[in-house]
C-alpha cells in the first residue's frame, strides 16, 4: 500500500504526528521523567517511522 502525501487525511495525520513528536522531544529534553526516557524515545522513533511512510515504496 502506498501513502498519498497530497490527501487531506495524510496532512491531518502528519500534523498530529509532528505535534506529538515535538511534545515528546520537549519531555525528553526537560528531563522531568527520567524513568520514562526509553519509552519517550520509542514514541519518537515510532512517530518518525509514521512520518516517513510516504517515502517508503509500496508493498
Amino acid at each position: 500500500m502506498k501513502i498519498d502525501p497530497n490527501t487531506q487525511t495524510w496532512e491531518a495525520v502528519r500534523e498530529w504526528a509532528i505535534d506529538q513528536r515535538e511534545g515528546a522531544v520537549e519531555r525528553l529534553i526537560g528531563g522531568a521523567y527520567p524513568d520514562k526516557d526509553e519509552r519517550i524515545r520509542g514514541r519518537i522513533q515510532a512517530l518518525d517511522e509514521l512520518l516517513d511512510l510516504p517515502n517508503k515504496p509500496g508493498e
